[in-house]
């Protein structure tokens, strides 16, 4: 698979359409706030974040990528380049996870109970965890996965990583790549983990959300009563 920083078609479509007509080009529709990918200006870049979901009620860990402030190209383009990119490497996560709940092997692990999902924060790499290694495609350093075929997973690139994304994050090119390495393995496991627990306990999840918002009222309502 090779890794490309373009849009999805209908973005580009929309992109296309701001270009095509230059009165237009300074309006290109702005990224809401609320965007967990929203564009912000880092020194000589933009930057974006990508986030990966682990077992977590949000969103537990982050890379940065970046793009350059490029002389060819306006502001609000490059803005969503570089969102769209991290767009595309999520985009690229969450289909392994989909892959590995379509095959069905979570239902086929010994049920846990529920001491280990509340209790046992620390838990080691979850066995499904595909294998992540550093490598070179089209003479860029990419960050992939190994073929696991029980899990229905071939081998796939995750992201590149590039020199500017290394300058924008402070580093070495080869240092970045083993830290996202170790990010993204991380957040597989944890994300994996996730995934088992919903099959085996499939409303723990809502359980606790429930219990951490009566807790809450209970405490605002005991502390409105000192008040």
């Amino acid at each position: 698979m090779t890794i490309s920083w373009g849009y999805s078609s209908s973005a580009q479509l929309t992109l296309n359409s701001y270009i095509s007509n230059p009165q237009l080009e300074n309006s290109l529709p702005e990224t809401p706030a609320w965007d967990l990918n929203k564009a912000k200006s880092c020194g000589k870049y933009w930057c974006s974040s990508v986030n990966l979901s682990g077992n977590k009620l949000f969103y537990q860990n982050t890379i940065t990528v970046a793009l350059p402030r490029n002389l060819d190209k306006s502001p609000q383009e490059t803005i969503i380049d570089v969102e769209q990119r991290a767009k595309f490497v999520q985009n690229i996560f969450q289909d392994i996870l989909d892959n590995i709940k379509k095959s069905n092997e979570l239902g086929n692990i010994e049920v846990k109970n529920w001491r280990f999902w509340l209790l046992d924060d620390k838990k080691s790499t979850h066995p499904f965890t595909p294998i992540v290694e550093i490598g070179i495609e089209n003479d860029q350093t990419v960050i992939y996965i190994a073929a696991k075929p029980e899990l229905a997973l071939p081998q796939q690139s995750i992201i590149t990583v590039t020199k500017i994304d290394a300058k924008a994050n402070g580093t070495t090119l080869a240092n970045l790549a083993q830290t996202w390495r170790l990010e993204i393995k991380h957040s597989l496991s944890e994300a994996i983990w996730g995934l088992e627990m919903d099959v085996q306990r499939p409303f723990l999840r809502l359980k606790i959300i429930s219990i951490i918002i009566l807790t809450t009222l209970i405490l605002l309502f005991v502390l409105q009563r000192i008040k």
